[in-house]
């Protein structure tokens, strides 16, 4: 367990991590604090991309859908894919987004 700012964690160990998991702030638009906009700025995204092993996937939880990060996903050298689920199993439960980015190798689409 590493107790610090999840950023100079993510900075610190390059090809380390299986997975990065993020439910930060209700999703990728740092909606409630804005310090948080860094994880999902093309700047955070380059840090935690490294911070991955090679297989690695980055998992981030979204109180709602975002074209926008999908966007910003794909041009930081993801590969994306976006599941809708329900908050709870039970039919009619809100809907909440689970954005998965797979690291492309270096010259992949």
């Amino acid at each position: 367990v590493d107790v610090q700012d999840v950023a100079k964690t993510l900075a610190a160990n390059a090809n380390r991590f299986d997975a990065v998991l993020l439910d930060v702030d209700n999703g990728p638009d740092a909606f409630t604090t804005s310090v948080n906009h860094w994880l999902y700025s093309d700047s955070g995204l380059a840090v935690i991309r490294t911070s991955l092993k090679r297989d690695g996937v980055l998992a981030v939880w979204s109180a709602w859908e975002s074209r926008k990060f999908e966007q910003r996903l794909r041009h930081g050298r993801f590969i994306v894919d976006v599941e809708r689920v329900r908050a709870r199993l039970k039919k009619g439960g809100p809907r909440h987004t689970i954005f998965l980015g797979y690291p492309r190798a270096e010259g992949g689409n």
